[in-house]
């Protein structure tokens, strides 16, 4: 195993925000990877970014988990109801992740909401961030 928990704490997140009832109301795919005939609302586990968090005795991870919220039409509702979803799911979540001790599982307190017009549309871009404290196994 490694310190590095990326592909196991997106595997964990990823399940829980796609096995989600509630989610699924919202959006119509969380994915990793956006296909191009994406349909509108969707969310995306986005950017990881990652730093040692070990003492004398364990290695872990202090690790950045950004998702990205995306939808259209007249009003920002929706994209502010998919991040607090999120946030219910997620912040101090208890999630498995091979190979580690998920410590902490928290929101990062930011949320930004983008908003951008094109051909008679109007996308909303929220992001949000996640940091995961985790200690290999």
């Amino acid at each position: 195993m490694t310190a590095y928990p990326g592909k196991e704490l997106q595997i964990a997140i990823f399940t829980v925000l796609k096995d989600d009832g509630a989610l699924s109301a919202l959006v119509n795919a969380v994915y990793d990877d956006v296909p191009d005939n994406a349909v509108f609302p969707y969310l995306v586990i986005g950017e990881f970014t990652s730093v040692t968090f070990d003492d004398k005795t364990d290695d872990g991870a202090n690790t950045t988990v950004t998702l990205h919220a995306f939808t259209q039409g007249r009003d920002k509702h929706l994209v502010h109801d998919i991040i607090a979803r999120t946030y219910d799911l997620l912040h101090n979540a208890e999630l498995s992740v091979v190979g580690q001790n998920l410590i902490l599982l928290r929101s990062d307190n930011f949320l930004q909401v983008f908003q951008e017009k094109t051909d008679n549309n109007t996308t909303y871009h929220g992001v949000v961030r996640y940091r995961a404290l985790t200690r290999e196994l």
